[in-house]
């Protein structure tokens, strides 16, 4: 566990207009703690591993926790959309849904992934939602 960013270093960061996240692995004692970031990342908890699990956080842990948060595990081009709809995240974050074969992501499930959270975000908040520019993104 990461200590909590000391304050002088997030306001300089707040003033370069810079936020800090912080990922939680989401377990029944830290679900309702308040966050030290800007947004809370959850993401389902394992002993075997730190990340890419697949495996989705518990909805009931999820609706305990601080907003904002995004949302990571077990999401996919096909359950994107209903963990959008059913949890309202202000982000999402898939890694081992987006891949064809371990450490591959496959350009195909990137896209609709993408696709798909584009729509739930829209649908979830009545409208547009705002498109990164090739220059935020340096690409």
């Amino acid at each position: 566990t990461l200590d909590p960013v000391p304050v002088p270093l997030r306001r300089r960061l707040s003033e370069r207009g810079t936020g800090v996240v912080e990922a939680r692995r989401l377990a029944p004692g830290n679900a309702g703690a308040l966050p030290w970031g800007d947004v809370l990342l959850l993401d389902a908890r394992s002993d075997r591993r730190p990340g890419g699990t697949g495996a989705r956080a518990p909805e009931e842990l999820v609706r305990r926790s601080p907003r904002p948060f995004a949302l990571a595990g077990g999401l996919d081009p096909d359950t994107v959309a209903g963990a959008v709809a059913a949890l309202g995240p202000a982000g999402v974050d898939a890694a081992s849904g987006l891949e064809s074969s371990p450490g591959v992501k496959d350009p195909g499930r990137v896209r609709a992934f993408c696709e798909a959270a584009r729509s739930a975000f829209e649908a979830a908040r009545g409208g547009a939602v705002r498109k990164w520019t090739s220059q935020e993104t340096g690409k």
